[in-house]
């Protein structure tokens, strides 16, 4: 029997919600008949066969049997609805098993009970006997052959020695008791406390050979009774499109002595919980070079006749900001000083005939102009030395490292040159 999933809709009543049963097409492989008593040496014929509330066009599957107690004598196909087979039924004793495979032509086959083929067995030793679909396909006459199959059946024989009497219907004595709770697994959504979001859910269990009813119901309640309804006798079932929620999955075997205890599996059925990385931010150390301030810097050119001072602040402190465009600046500043004295002395001497240059004075205020200039360049590659010992230093402040190298080297070899000219002309 065709199991459901109860799904709410949004249709209230005065105290409750209706719910509406999902349905899809039901095709189950059966055998008949499912129980009996038999004594070691008669014969059980079993017949196979299909029901469809749907079209369908092909059957195939492989069924096992307790071959330690029953024997496949033939098979036979007299009564088949199947019009072609692409296997035809075959069996072995040795590991218990009957395979088959075979289709209709169209319109197909729709209704109860199609006889697929029989089976005759031997009873060859006491004990009990069960049937049971390995697995099983049913194809829909839709021009695509999708596999409807919702169930598929078993059964299980009685095989004993003797009768208690010659009237007896019933064999010796056996002892049974109920089928314990199943152990419910599920390859699609194995964690009952996550989301997966496979719409197909599949549940697989086991069950000793005693056991001849399965009865499973799935829906939004933790601890429902599925009841006492046989669904057939299957290992493995897998609700289609199941809706997003958390659902349970509710479980019952039956045997000889009665209903077993239920089993209860949560599933959840959605998106899967993606948990946002978290972005590590690694601590940044900024090195602050000391701020120097400094004043400005005055130096005057004495004349014979007229002895005012001429003063001229220094472009040097512009360089207390330690970049590299300030440093060059500074550089070009202290030569364009240099140059304009001696273009201020010569004019002087030319026009008036009267003013030299005091060259001591002049050689003192060069050196210590270009003595600011050296320091400040100094200063600003000593932070970049202690910087590039605690980070990587950037690219920019790599080639500002360069430049002011190249810039202290040229400050140190000018004034190296120019101290010897003014030595030459003071002495």
């Amino acid at each position: 029997m065709k199991k459901v999933f109860y799904i709410p809709i949004l249709v209230l009543f005065l105290f409750g919600t209706v719910t509406s049963a999902v349905h899809a097409s039901a095709a189950t492989l059966n055998v008949s008949p499912t129980t009996g008593n038999y004594t070691v040496g008669s014969t059980i014929a079993l017949t196979v066969s299909v029901s469809s509330d749907t079209a369908i066009n092909a059957v195939s599957g492989m069924i096992n049997f307790s071959s330690d107690v029953l024997a496949v004598s033939s098979i036979s196909k007299a009564e088949s609805i199947l019009t072609f087979w692409t296997q035809e039924p075959t069996y072995s004793n040795s590991s218990g098993t009957i395979n088959f495979e075979g289709v209709l032509f169209s319109p197909g086959f729709t209704g109860s009970g199609g006889t697929i083929f029989t089976v005759i067995f031997s009873a060859i030793d006491s004990g009990i006997a069960r049937v049971t679909f390995d697995h099983g396909s049913i194809l829909a006459n839709d021009g695509t052959g999708s596999n409807i199959v919702s169930s598929m059946g078993g059964a299980m024989f009685v095989i004993g020695t003797a009768f208690a009497s010659q009237n007896s219907s019933t064999p010796a004595a056996l002892s049974v008791s109920v089928p314990p709770a199943p152990v419910v697994t599920s390859s699609t959504h194995p964690d009952p406390t996550k989301f997966y979001p496979a719409s197909d859910v599949v549940f697989s269990w086991d069950f000793s050979e005693e056991v001849t009813d399965v009865n499973i119901f799935g829906d939004h309640v933790a601890d429902t009774d599925p009841g006492t309804r046989s669904d057939g006798l299957f290992r493995k079932y897998t609700y289609h499109d199941v809706e997003e929620g958390e659902w349970y999955f509710h479980i019952r075997l039956k045997n000889s002595a009665g209903w077993g205890p239920i089993t209860h599996f949560a599933f959840k059925v959605g998106p899967e919980e993606i948990l946002a990385p978290v972005e590590v931010v690694p601590e940044t150390i900024e090195l602050i070079p000391p701020v120097v301030e400094t004043q400005p810097q005055f130096f005057e050119i004495p004349t014979q006749n007229d002895p005012a001072v001429v003063g001229f602040p220094t472009a040097f402190q512009a360089l207390r900001v330690s970049t590299l465009n300030m440093a060059l600046i500074a550089l070009c500043g202290g030569i364009m000083i240099l140059l304009s004295l001696f273009a201020f002395a010569s004019a002087t001497r030319h026009r008036h005939g009267l003013v030299r240059l005091d060259l001591k004075t002049s050689h003192d205020q060069f050196h210590h102009a270009f003595a600011l200039l050296r320091k400040d360049l100094e200063v600003r590659l000593s932070d970049l030395k202690i910087k590039s010992s605690h980070l990587k230093l950037t690219t920019k402040e790599k080639q500002e490292q360069k430049m002011l190298q190249l810039s202290l080297k040229r400050v140190e070899s000018t004034l190296e040159k120019e101290f010897t000219r003014l030595s030459k002309r003071t002495s």
